[in-house]
């Protein structure tokens, strides 16, 4: 069923003999206990061929968290109403939202909110991360005393005939007036080039990159600096 055969051994570490007739029972098991290699689909195919019902409550909450965690749009918070309309594509039966985001709720696999009167709903994960974020960023913030943080290289050392476009000069020009910057814009408009032109210009001893996607996370990954 594509399940990686080590994942044998580290279920009856975890489970026990009877490790069979549990996933038998509950295939969402593997799910819920993180076992590497047993995502969602994987385990809801089994679920489906061992002929469980598809409406049940604990798979509801479980399609809850999927259809926000599967979401590419990189959003954090969805209104309910997308959600509700997510699930109902993969429940055959009758659909109780209610419940199964108040199970998800209580295993702490999704978190809502409620902002003038409209519900969203947010994975616990993403959630979590995103007050992390918050509380960093505030920290930085506050421990910046300047209007324009110390460390900001000066962007008219970049050669007049650079090919970095105005626009894009502009955009660093505005990310960079506080001690956190934010630099913005639709794929293919230069983010990642204008960026480089700012690193570029800093001690290699001062930088530390992530990217996780695309042209910028290759490139990380290829030419991470040292330090």
């Amino acid at each position: 069923r594509g399940f990686p055969s080590s994942r044998l051994d580290a279920c009856v570490r975890k489970f026990g003999v009877h490790v069979p007739k549990r996933v038998r029972r509950d295939p969402f098991t593997l799910l819920l206990h993180k076992m590497p290699g047993c995502g969602f689909l994987r385990v809801d195919s089994l679920y489906q061929d061992l002929g469980l019902p598809l409406d049940r409550l604990k798979r509801q909450a479980i399609c809850v968290w999927h259809v926000m965690r599967s979401d590419m749009s990189g959003s954090v918070w969805f209104k309910r109403e997308w959600v509700e309309k997510r699930l109902s594509e993969l429940v055959n039966g009758r659909v109780r939202t209610d419940k199964a985001i108040a199970m998800a709720v209580r295993a702490r696999m999704v978190e809502t909110k409620v902002v003038n009167g409209v519900e969203w709903i947010a994975t616990g994960d993403d959630a979590r991360d995103e007050r992390d974020v918050a509380k960093h960023l505030e920290r930085i913030i506050e421990g910046s005393h300047r209007t324009d943080a110390a460390g900001w290289v000066d962007l008219t050392e970049i050669a007049a005939d650079d090919p970095i476009s105005e626009h894009q000069r502009h955009g660093l020009e505005r990310a960079k007036v506080s001690s956190v910057g934010l630099l913005t814009g639709l794929p293919g408009t230069g983010k990642s080039f204008s960026l480089a032109r700012l690193v570029q210009r800093l001690p290699m001893d001062r930088v530390a990159l992530a990217a996780p996607t695309g042209r910028a996370g290759n490139g990380s990954r290829r030419d991470r600096p040292r330090g």
